[in-house]
């Protein structure tokens, strides 16, 4: 098979009636193949010349049937079934008896193109109603399956509505559960794309729909994004875990595990793990900490934990793991650091992980999920704030007060300004968003708010301004509705 001749600008006419059940050219997923391959070898007169022994030999890159002789025995069913669907025409007087008699053959376009169409709409020349499979795509598929599949989609331009029965219909399947399975595997390697239905008002969900080129943002359904956002989450978490499935990983395992199980040297010293080794002790439990370890990383833990318990009491031992712990806390932060260095805007969620997030996918999260937002200090984001902390503090107690309705406005405000694509800095955060927030909570005086709560730091002149201010706020009825709290005989340390 010349390959190089299979260009996009050469396709298989894909007609529309080989995929309509009521339709006397209805084809089932070899038979197209087996049309496609007949296709494919077509002369410049439009005649195909061949026999199965021809056949058998091009089959690339499916055969039906390992066996030679089964396998012929199906391509001669195939073309014999292609002939009665009066797909082929057959132009020379031959019975298909012999796998070297020669077969000329003809498509019949005609009937093909005119099939359930208006009589008023038939055409005697030419082609229509059909989809364009270039050969180059053709050639990639590695099962007939996939490629019938794949047709069923490309018919529709526009994207095809389908549920997972009529998937199970279309496929020849006895179950719908049948269906959900092997189109759930041709979507995750990218055969066809999968736009997740949304659920309506009555709480029903819309049917998926799919297509031949992946769905752009403004296309995509929110249960599509939701998804695609669960997903980045998880390769988020296995990023962090730096890559546990890495050559450089089970290398360092091995490394370490010698270590850990080797007591003295070829000269009869005592042999100790560092501060480096505990370290990477550390590192591979917090790896496995939302996951099942590996039967290496199992076996490093156990041999780890072995030799730390003999070693408990030794005072050397008990400095170096203090060190390979505050060495382990510097690596995590560099970890989160080199996360942070290119993202624009991002929120750390309660089951720990650390997401990005824009203007595309900020409406997907839940504050019941998200535990806080990172800001810039100056450069990249390197600064966290937690959105619990965004309610006022009690100024006699100096505790948070709870107030539910300031942690969601802290949530909103913080949705809004992530749409407006700006990495939020500290400005923005004691600024901008403190302003919205008090806003939303009809709030009139923003004193008391976290910041700004005096402390023995700050100069005697500044605390007996906020102060007076604050009994100003007493005497002003008007203000009342403050949430600011203010307590008489407060004792003030300078």
């Amino acid at each position: 098979m010349l390959l190089k001749n299979y260009t996009d600008d050469k396709f298989i006419r894909a007609y529309n009636s080989f995929a309509n059940k009521d339709s006397q050219f209805y084809l089932n997923e070899e038979e197209f193949y087996m049309y496609s391959i007949l296709f494919t070898n077509q002369m410049m007169d439009g005649s195909i010349r061949t026999n199965v022994d021809i056949i058998n030999q091009i089959l690339y890159p499916i055969k039906f049937i390992k066996d030679d002789t089964k396998n012929k025995t199906k391509i001669r069913n195939l073309i014999s079934s292609l002939i009665n669907k009066k797909v082929l025409i057959v132009e020379n007087d031959i019975k298909l008896t012999k796998n070297y008699s020669l077969m000329e053959l003809t498509i019949n376009d005609i009937e093909l193109s005119n099939d359930g169409i208006d009589d008023d709409k038939k055409i005697n020349d030419g082609y229509k109603n059909f989809a364009k499979i270039p050969f180059s795509k053709f050639l990639e598929f590695k099962s007939t399956r996939d490629y019938y599949i794949y047709f069923l989609v490309a018919k529709w331009g526009k994207g095809f509505k389908c549920s997972h029965s009529n998937w199970a219909e279309l496929l020849g399947l006895k179950h719908r559960e049948s269906a959900i399975r092997i189109i759930e595997d041709v979507v995750n390697r990218n055969i066809i794309y999968k736009n997740i239905g949304d659920y309506n008002t009555q709480d029903n969900q819309d049917v998926n729909v799919y297509s031949i080129s992946p769905f752009n943002e403004s296309e995509k359904t929110k249960q599509t994004k939701k998804v695609e956002q669960q997903q980045a989450n998880d390769k988020i978490r296995e990023e962090l875990n730096v890559g546990f499935h890495s050559d450089e990983y089970v290398k360092d395992l091995n490394d370490v595990i010698e270590i850990f199980q080797t007591y003295k040297d070829d000269y009869g010293n005592n042999i100790f793990p560092d501060d480096c080794d505990y370290a990477f002790y550390l590192e591979v439990k917090d790896n496995i900490k939302d996951r099942k370890p590996t039967p290496l990383e199992k076996k490093f833990i156990q041999i780890a934990d072995k030799r730390m318990g003999y070693l408990k009491n030794n005072s050397q031992f008990q400095k170096e793991y203090e060190n390979g712990e505050r060495l382990f806390k510097e690596q995590q932060k560099e970890k989160l650091s080199d996360r942070l260095s290119n993202a624009v805007n991002a929120i750390r969620l309660k089951t720990g992980d650390i997401v990005e997030v824009n203007k595309d996918n900020i409406d997907q999260f839940e504050l019941d999920n998200v535990k806080s937002m990172f800001y810039s200090n100056g450069g990249h984001l390197q600064s966290e704030k937690e959105f619990v902390n965004f309610q006022y503090t009690n100024l006699r107690t100096n505790e948070i007060d709870d107030n539910p309705e300031m942690v969601k406005a802290a949530w909103e405000s913080y949705q809004i300004l992530v749409k407006e694509d700006v990495t939020i800095n500290v400005e923005i955060l004691n600024g901008r968003l403190v302003k919205m927030i008090d806003k939303k909570c009809g709030i009139v005086d923003p004193f008391s708010y976290e910041a700004n709560i005096p402390t023995p730091e700050m100069s005697q002149e500044i605390m007996i301004d906020m102060f007076n201010e604050i009994n100003e706020i007493d005497n002003d009825q008007s203000k009342k509705s403050s949430p600011i709290k203010y307590f008489e005989d407060v004792d003030i340390v300078f």
